[in-house]
């Protein structure tokens, strides 16, 4: 519905690399959490297990995930040319142009 996948029983691991959670007191073992990502990006899970011998202050085990990125190149558009503002002033041909120009496409215009 949500276009969510669960990647942490995607791979083969020894069992004690898939539990997620042990009881306190009687060694019952569990996989209670999950790493969900969108199905887009399914192919870019490399591995992901859990590391049981990690030191933690609680019953659950630290669930690792490894991914490979492939970042998008950006590109850049091109900016339109600047105009030269410089020549409308100082030459007057291009000023009268220009000016020309402007009072024709006003004079076409309906009011």
């Amino acid at each position: 519905e949500n276009g969510l996948i669960i990647t942490s029983t995607f791979f083969k691991h020894h069992l004690r690399n898939l539990n997620t959670w042990k009881s306190p007191g009687y060694g019952c073992r569990n996989q209670i959490e999950f790493i969900l990502i969108n199905e887009r990006f399914r192919n870019s899970v490399q591995r992901v297990r859990t590391y049981p011998g990690a030191d933690s202050d609680n019953d659950h085990i630290l669930l690792s995930r490894k991914i490979r990125l492939k970042l998008e190149k950006i590109y850049w558009k091109k900016t339109a040319p600047q105009l030269q503002l410089k020549l409308l002033i100082l030459d007057n041909d291009i000023r009268t142009g220009f000016c020309q120009n402007v009072m024709d496409q006003y004079d076409g215009r309906p009011q």
